[in-house]
């Protein structure tokens, strides 16, 4: 609604102007608008993608990355803001299993920064030794056994 708003500001000032309006819109409301408009577009962006059908948690993290980062280079105080405050709020709720998945997703994935960490090959196989272990029931252990130990000989 901002984006069409912001579109139609040379009518929208006219027609202020016309009715005699005693709301006149300058230029910085405009620009402060076009800010808003900035820092919202990777937020759709990733919103969009976060509602697929197909997302998984490994696209989750891809599209949380993909707004902090576009966030982070906008000039505007407002992007800055909203990007520390993502990042923050991804930290806490972004736990060792999330990095667990993007390396059984990419075993040559690297962290990119503290908030999307990737485990170590050698963390992995522990984190994924837990997992197994507190999966283990008698009807599935010897799956289990199976698949951590072709994992963890990987």
């Amino acid at each position: 609604m901002l984006d069409v708003f912001y579109r139609l500001r040379n009518p929208i000032q006219k027609a202020c102007i016309d009715v005699k309006s005693s709301v006149i819109l300058t230029d910085a409301d405009f620009k402060r608008i076009r800010e808003i408009i900035a820092a919202l577009e990777p937020v759709k962006l990733s919103v969009e993608a976060l509602c697929r059908r197909e997302t998984n948690l490994v696209s989750v993290d891809a599209a949380m990355r993909f707004c902090i980062v576009k966030l982070e280079k906008q000039a505007s105080e407002l992007g800055k803001t909203m990007a520390v405050a993502l990042r923050q709020r991804v930290t806490e709720h972004h736990t060792d299993l999330s990095g667990l998945l993007q390396y059984l997703c990419d075993p040559k994935a690297a962290t990119v920064d503290e908030t999307f960490s990737v485990p170590s090959s050698g963390v992995a196989r522990k984190l994924l030794q837990t997992l197994l272990k507190r999966l283990d029931t008698t009807k599935t252990g010897l799956c289990l056994r199976f698949v951590s130990d072709t994992l963890c000989n990987y």
